[in-house]
């Protein structure tokens, strides 16, 4: 058994990642079972109920090993998995040291539209107007930077996954854990199958996070950027690495930019009025197509039709 572990910051794909995961009959992905923590912190719980002696494991410094006895008691329950992992959500460098041999798929998002998704806005900015949000931007840069330093890590941006083709998620996953392609396709089509099946249903997450469980056409963020010097001096740097998340970098290059970031934090304040000209931000509750070809979307009024027409174009037709 191989282990693995998806990271990201919150609203960058992670839990979707994690849906189109557990497409695949041979992989189990545990929803936020963060090691690093207490037994009883956040989502733990929900792993300890399901395998008790799982609790020992809590609290520990490495993920691989973890997830390896994980697969080993689920095997011994009769449920083997080809790989197992788990998603930690959030800006967390401190679990980089912790993770083992794991391969990690590290999700992100464009920053411009990142910033002001309503759930970061909220949750982890906790911005109002006069909030300066400068060093949310630059814990979220050097974290993906961060990603980089990593030997064995994917790095997918969720616009790449939103923009282009329904694939994108599935070879990522695929090429990560070395497995056929297939297995990880229209999760979203897959998921009343695994949903209601132990052990994967051992979570309420499930009952949740519905955009999860869509195919993902349409982004549900946009917005335009102000003028700024904060954006003239960060962009530059997040941008060489968003725009190449496949390429190597060097140690030495990863800490002079990051370093860089850290400068920039200090000599900037912005609030998202001072950065940005215009945004939108809303949640997609339901997408369907209608046996006519045209998408009918619930939860929101605020895409244009082109979108969705554009969107129903790459629905491509579906076969199980």
């Amino acid at each position: 058994m191989k282990p693995f572990v998806i990271l990201g910051a919150s609203k960058t794909g992670t839990t979707t990642a994690v849906a189109a995961a557990n497409s695949h009959p041979s992989v189990f992905c545990l929803f936020e079972a963060d090691f690093s923590h207490a037994a009883e912190s956040g989502r733990n719980p929900d792993l300890a109920a399901l395998l008790p002696d799982s609790t020992s494991l809590f609290g520990r410094q490495n993920f691989a090993a973890a997830l390896r006895r994980v697969a080993a008691s689920l095997a011994a329950k009769g449920w083997p998995f080809e790989r197992v992992g788990t998603k930690v959500q959030g800006i967390r460098p401190d679990l980089l040291p912790a993770l083992g041999d794991a391969p990690v798929l590290f999700m992100v998002r464009d920053v411009r539209r990142w910033a002001v998704k309503n759930r970061v806005i909220r949750d982890v900015m906790a911005a109002r107007t006069p909030t300066n949000i400068v060093p949310f931007l630059i814990d979220y840069g050097r974290f993906f930077l961060d990603a980089f330093a990593l030997e064995n890590c994917r790095r997918l941006p969720l616009d790449n996954v939103l923009s282009t083709d329904l694939t994108v998620l599935p070879q990522a996953l695929a090429k990560l854990l070395d497995m056929t392609q297939n297995g990880f396709e229209r999760w979203w089509q897959k998921a009343p199958v695994w949903k209601t099946a132990p052990p994967k249903n051992y979570s309420s997450w499930i009952d949740g996070h519905t955009s999860a469980f869509l195919p993902p056409l349409l982004s549900d963020t946009s917005s335009e950027l102000a003028s700024h010097p904060f954006w003239d001096a960060y962009l530059p740097i997040f941008d060489k690495y968003f725009t190449a998340p496949d390429k190597a970098f060097t140690k030495s290059e990863l800490s002079q930019d990051q370093k860089s970031l850290d400068e920039i934090g200090r000599t900037h304040t912005m609030t998202l009025n001072e950065g940005f000209a215009r945004f939108q931000s809303f949640k997609i509750r339901n997408l369907t197509k209608l046996p006519d070809g045209k998408l009918s979307l619930e939860g929101t009024d605020r895409v244009t039709q082109a979108d969705i027409d554009d969107a129903a174009d790459r629905w491509r037709p579906e076969t199980s």
